[in-house]
């Protein structure tokens, strides 16, 4: 428990979110042994191995440097390092450590450590702690300043400091009840106890009409993880406005959206249709970015997939997208124009002109630049993105243009005697073939002018498809029978960078991973610090 007069600090701003990433413990554990780095304030490491049985091995502190994006390397000497390996080996003779192993760290996410071990990536998780009580601060190098005090029965109130006189304050002190998570890490979390509702969403009206530069909503401070004994973070987003990144902002994307279009009745319907249902029933899904492929035929623009056309006109399709906008004011929707048939000057200039009488924005791009997009916020998108009829429709030149696609060809569903199916034969080995180049893809920081797209879904070839036709199969029931969008759904919090997360049969468990970036957006201004200091308060 916190000692009367110590301060815990917790960073909730999206600037201390990296520093915020290290703090806390990181565990691996085997049936033998297990390995913690314990993360201090200013990047300082302490190491342990545990073999059961026998006295563990502690060493620490060193120092943790970043080197690109989210990957970090520990501070060691040859000689230290060497006395890592010996003392370890000594413990557990079995081990088989390899050159290399535990010195570099990659983050996926806050609560996720991917490392070398034996030679192989290993993934240490976040551990969470039980509620301490005390005073938590978290002093912001502006005016901004929010306070925690929690007592030892589990009640909290909030003091929230924004340069206005006085402070907005809970009137009462809030429940917090325990909650586990069975999707992500931490697993452990105390929100809000639903009997103290009423306290927290006065607060956060408060805080709204006092501190409009703020972006606070419902979930803003709602919950505390601790990570260690000295320091909390708190999910949610709190943060000043027009702060996110449009390329950092996770949006679930329906992958040749079009196909929605393509009636069972089509012949050969099985090779191209992706999507089921039409883009206000994706849009229920919890897609907000639409893969559009273009073509241009004498009497207006479509839609297809490859060589197969799709008789629904563009205008139509976004018609009713901009129904749904109109009635959703606070979502912000993405088009992303490609694969224009014929790939022509007189074709684009066909389309944007659809967009224009459909009084949406001119794309991004159109103009053989996407330097509009550098640094744009999330509010800047929705304002020059709104319509007059309300809503929000942002519209960009797409993959080939201003959005890196990460196409990786061999990803297919079928390969020779296998498939992605769970439980035939090879499938374990195919899904985790996507699932490494998802997690690869996600480590990747956006490019600056750019929006990333994260293809997790099956890719098809020729042979593939020919495969999967003899099988009775298609691309719809290969996304149900692979099981992927539903593990997507327990990965999205652990992936380190998500925009753009495109998967096939967007319906199926799409309200769930819509869900899922939800949450990822609210953390997006979230962070932990872990310094102890002292406080004037008693």
């Amino acid at each position: 428990m916190t000692k009367l007069g110590q301060s815990l600090v917790i960073c909730i701003q999206a600037t201390s979110l990296v520093a915020a990433q290290q703090m806390g413990r990181l565990l691996y554990t085997l049936k033998n042994y297990r390995m913690a780095f314990d993360i201090y304030e200013d990047f300082y490491v302490g190491f342990t191995f545990e073999v059961a049985g026998q006295p563990a091995f502690v060493d620490g502190l060193y120092h943790l440097n970043k080197s690109i994006a989210t990957s970090y390397i520990l501070d060691l000497s040859s000689s230290e390092l060497c006395n890592w390996y010996t003392r370890m080996t000594d413990l557990s003779p079995e081990i088989g450590l390899k050159a290399g192993d535990l010195i570099t760290s990659i983050y996926r996410g806050s609560d996720t450590m991917i490392t070398k071990f034996q030679g192989r990536d290993v993934r240490f998780v976040r551990v969470t702690y039980p509620l301490v009580g005390g005073t938590f601060l978290h002093p912001d190098e502006g005016e901004k300043a929010i306070r925690f005090d929690i007592t030892s029965d589990a009640k909290v109130s909030i003091t929230l400091s924004c340069g206005v006189t006085p402070p907005v304050k809970t009137q009462s002190g809030m429940a917090l009840t325990l909650r586990e998570s069975p999707h992500q890490t931490p697993r452990s979390f105390y929100n809000v106890a639903p009997e103290s509702m009423s306290t927290y969403n006065k607060f956060i009206a408060g805080v709204q009409t006092s501190c409009p530069g703020l972006s606070v909503t419902s979930g803003s401070l709602e919950g505390l993880i601790f990570v260690s004994h000295t320091s909390a973070t708190s999910p949610g987003p709190l943060r000043e406005k027009g702060e996110v990144l449009l390329n950092e902002w996770p949006m679930l994307m329906s992958h040749d959206s079009g196909t929605g279009y393509i009636s069972k009745n089509t012949p050969l319907w099985q090779l191209s249709k992706t999507q089921d249902g039409d883009f206000t029933r994706q849009l229920n899904c919890g897609v907000r970015a639409f893969d559009l492929r273009l073509s241009c035929k004498a009497d207006g623009v479509y839609m297809h997939h490859g060589k197969q056309p799709i008789d629904y006109k563009l205008e139509d399709a976004v018609k009713e997208i901009k129904v749904w906008a109109a009635a959703h004011p606070e979502e912000l929707i993405l088009l992303a124009n490609s694969h224009y048939s014929p790939n022509t000057s007189a074709c684009r200039a066909s389309v944007w002109s659809v967009l224009t009488l459909l009084e949406l924005m001119k794309p991004i791009g159109a103009n053989g630049s996407c330097k509009k997009l550098q640094g744009l916020t999330v509010n800047q998108a929705m304002k020059i993105s709104e319509l007059k009829g309300g809503g929000h429709v942002f519209v960009v030149e797409g993959e080939g243009m201003c959005v890196d696609a990460n196409y990786n060809a061999s990803l297919t569903c079928w390969r020779k005697d296998r498939n992605c199916h769970q439980g035939s034969p090879g499938s374990e080995d195919i899904n985790r073939e996507l699932f490494n180049y998802i997690n690869a893809t996600a480590s990747k920081q956006p490019k600056a002018n750019h929006l990333a797209m994260n293809q997790a879904h099956w890719q098809y070839d020729f042979t593939s498809l020919t495969t999967m036709l003899k099988a009775g199969s298609n691309i719809l029931n290969d996304t149900k029978l692979s099981g992927v969008n539903k593990k997507l759904i327990g990965i999205i919090p652990q992936l380190e960078y998500i925009n753009l997360l495109e998967v096939d049969n967007a319906c199926l468990d799409g309200v769930e991973l819509a869900e899922a970036l939800k949450a990822r957006r609210k953390n997006l201004g979230q962070g932990q610090a872990g310094s102890t200091t002292t406080s004037d308060s008693t």
